[in-house]
């Protein structure tokens, strides 16, 4: 618990003595983990151009090290790690896959298709009403904390 998190006072049913809980709980690992993928997904969001010339870059020089005697036990090494595979799954979900290894356009093209199909949907509204939780904003925002 936090210092500067209020404090709620209450009695138990069970034992009818008081009790303290806190109105905001200290996050478990699991939601900060969450919260940081969701952050990360929302950087790719707002600056997809910036994210797709880093992932670009980030795949030229895997390769080109993936070129030397190192790079290559390395990448034979980890081409069997179930590690690996686990993460590739969390990294499509998080970057919602639309990163491209190839390509000249600054935008990633597969975002670029998104946008037109969502902007022909027949209920747009009703599509982009349903990409957050009620209670979050868009990109995992609580709705009662302004966008950092």
């Amino acid at each position: 618990m936090t210092a500067d998190a209020p404090v709620l006072a209450f009695k138990t049913e069970e034992t009818g003595e008081a009790s303290a809980e806190s109105e905001h709980p200290e996050p478990s690992p699991s939601d900060a983990l969450s919260d940081s993928l969701r952050a990360g997904q929302r950087l790719l969001l707002q600056h997809p151009a910036a994210a797709q010339a880093l992932f670009r870059a980030l795949v030229r020089e895997g390769r080109t090290h993936a070129q030397t005697p190192e790079g290559a036990a390395l990448r034979a090494q980890v081409a069997r790690s179930e590690l690996l595979r686990r993460g590739r799954v969390i990294w499509e979900g998080v970057t919602l896959n639309i990163l491209e290894e190839e390509g000249d356009g600054a935008l990633p093209s597969s975002l670029v298709e998104a946008f037109m199909a969502a902007a022909a949907h027949p209920d747009a509204e009703a599509l982009l009403a349903g990409l957050f939780d009620p209670q979050e904003g868009p990109f995992g925002q609580t709705t009662d904390h302004p966008p950092a």
